[in-house]
């Protein structure tokens, strides 16, 4: 369970933008699909946060193919990426430069063809808490 009050969750209704990619609400989540190699969907966080005040990125999907998880900044640019994802990823931010601010979190197909996800939840965890 998110403890809220330590945690910035995206909202996965909102509609998500990106290239390549639909989406449809199910029972366990969103269920997306990426039409082929280095397609991605993305999802705003519903503020900025500061790498400072945060210490790790969950992402909660399950993919038929390898996914790259991207942190992004509100320019689209890249704070960081995170390779060969088909499983539940924690990003730790240790290691990532303090006075960047995640706006976005994009879910990115590595593989030819089509990659099926379904993604169940995104959230950022402040500094000093654990799971």
């Amino acid at each position: 369970t998110v403890n809220a009050s330590r945690a910035i969750v995206a909202d996965l209704k909102q509609t998500p933008t990106g290239y390549g990619f639909t989406t449809a609400a199910t029972e366990g989540g969103i269920a997306i699909t990426l039409t082929d190699q280095y397609q991605e969907v993305r999802y705003a966080l519903p503020q900025k946060c500061t790498v400072a005040e945060f210490q790790t990125v969950y992402v909660a999907l399950v993919a038929d193919h390898n996914c790259a998880i991207k942190l992004l900044d509100a320019d689209g640019g890249q704070i960081e990426i995170s390779y060969n994802n088909k499983d539940n990823k924690a990003i730790e931010l240790g290691s990532v430069d303090k006075t960047k601010e995640i706006a976005t979190i994009a879910i990115m197909s590595q593989e030819k063809g089509t990659t099926k996800a379904l993604l169940e939840s995104i959230h950022v965890e402040k500094a000093g808490v654990s799971q």
